[in-house]
């Protein structure tokens, strides 16, 4: 009898061991600028296991900005848009482009400030009539940023495409702008210093307080045959952001270990956020967008409810499981 059980329990072993692992899908995901605060997420995702609890490796792709991510998505050079401009993706699908919204990324735009040197007579952005303002690129969530705060000030600055966040902070303190803009937690320690000083934020604009300025984004063809895929990957996203919030004080020291920076600065960071502005669905306030799509020119003409119903693709709704 205590043959035939140990024999038993050696084929049981062997028969786990002879058990093939999970398959791991290997993805593309576009993401902004690396100085972002967009970026803790995926560095904690990989650290703490979220990805691989999905089965998922994923290889970040980092893009200038919001409106670039949708250009590299429509290409086919990647598989997922982590971070893309909602009014880039508006541009791309008013074109033809077979893109897709799978979730909200961020409500509002509260992360990004615009700065001026801290000699600048610039006090607030009524006094940018004229000066010269950077951002990003064309249909970057900068750009609208900058696009709306002008409107609701009455102003009408000079808009510069500056490219990435330290380029932009180069010409602003060489002079070549008046007005930068940076995504927390970049440049926070210039304005500690003393070196350059707020004039704005994004929790300034009214007008999108409520709305989904950044989306998670892929091609129809794409979640055709790998729309699982998608799923893993914001339910990992998802996981990842709801413990970045719960643990503020790692997720400090893992930011300033990464980025080489005072853990302070990203203490100083996750005042400008909350969990909830990430929530994955609804997409929110799409009816502004598409207006304001048409009224800065990044569409000729309105989406039908018919083409927004078609855009907006969620594979995965915390709500509903």
């Amino acid at each position: 009898m205590n043959r035939i059980t140990c024999s038993a329990a050696l084929l049981a072993v062997t028969a786990m061991l002879a058990t093939p692992a999970a398959a791991v899908d290997r993805i593309k995901v576009a993401v902004a600028q690396p100085t972002a605060w967009d970026a803790i997420f995926d560095i904690v995702a990989v650290e703490k296991g979220f990805y691989k609890a999905q089965d998922l490796e994923v290889t970040n792709v980092h893009t200038a900005g919001g409106a670039e991510t949708a250009q590299v998505v429509t290409s086919g050079s990647v598989d997922l848009g982590g971070v893309a401009a909602i009014h880039g993706v508006l541009a791309a699908f008013a074109k033809g482009s077979d893109i897709r919204i799978i979730g909200s990324q961020m409500i509002g735009s509260p992360d990004l400030y615009l700065y001026v040197r801290a000699d600048s007579p610039i006090k607030s952005m009524r006094d940018t009539d004229g000066k010269i303002v950077l951002y990003s690129r064309p249909g970057s969530v900068s750009h609208i940023l900058l696009l709306s705060l002008a409107k609701q000030f009455h102003v009408t600055p000079k808009y510069v495409a500056g490219g990435p966040a330290p380029a932009i902070r180069t010409m602003v303190m060489s002079g070549q702008g008046d007005v930068g803009h940076a995504p927390v937690p970049f440049a926070l320690d210039s304005v500690q210093k003393g070196e350059i000083r707020i004039i704005a934020t994004g929790a300034d604009v009214e007008e999108l307080e409520h709305v989904s300025g950044r989306v998670v984004i892929a091609t129809a063809a794409y979640l055709k045959t790998n729309r699982d895929i998608a799923r893993r990957f914001m339910v990992a996203h998802m996981q990842t952001v709801d413990w970045v919030y719960k643990n503020p004080d790692e997720v400090a020291q893992i930011y300033a270990k990464a980025f080489h920076v005072d853990p302070e600065i990203p203490k100083q960071a996750m005042k400008f956020f909350s969990v909830a502005r990430h929530a994955p669905a609804p997409v929110q306030g799409l009816d502004v967008s598409v207006r304001q799509a048409v009224e800065q020119k990044f569409i000729e003409k309105p989406l039908t409810p018919e083409q927004m119903k078609q855009l907006v693709d969620i594979v995965y709704d915390p709500r509903k499981g």
